[in-house]
């Protein structure tokens, strides 16, 4: 997803979040007294049977990002959301955008050993 469109879709994200209301709808989830809904489509990642999405939160008014390995139970058809995956504020995001170029020199050098940055 390219940095503009990206922006946008958290701008808009954000914008979802201060306009949400109370009121339950059934794209709501809720635990315990957080409010807690997804915003918008997920982007799909890689396709089942391991599925891999990266969705936005909304919790309690603020948006996180959550990338998560969805699962197809045995006899079921929609993927279902497992425990593996790492839900993210969006200043530990921010983080994560500005070492990109770090991550990628250190995946390029375990991959490859004789990689020179």
């Amino acid at each position: 997803m390219s940095g503009l469109l990206f922006r946008a879709s958290l701008s808009a994200a954000r914008r979802s979040v201060r306009c949400c209301s109370q009121s339950a709808s059934s794209s709501m989830l809720h635990k315990s007294n957080s409010e807690f809904h997804r915003l918008g489509e997920p982007i799909v990642l890689s396709k089942q049977p391991r599925e891999v999405r990266v969705s936005f939160v909304g919790l309690n008014g603020r948006v996180y990002v959550d990338i998560r390995r969805y699962i197809v139970p045995e006899g079921e058809t929609e993927p279902h959301p497992s425990g593996k995956g790492i839900f993210l504020n969006l200043e530990q995001w921010e983080k994560i955008k500005e070492q990109t170029d770090d991550i990628d020199k250190l995946l390029q050098k375990a991959v490859d050993p004789t990689y020179q940055p």
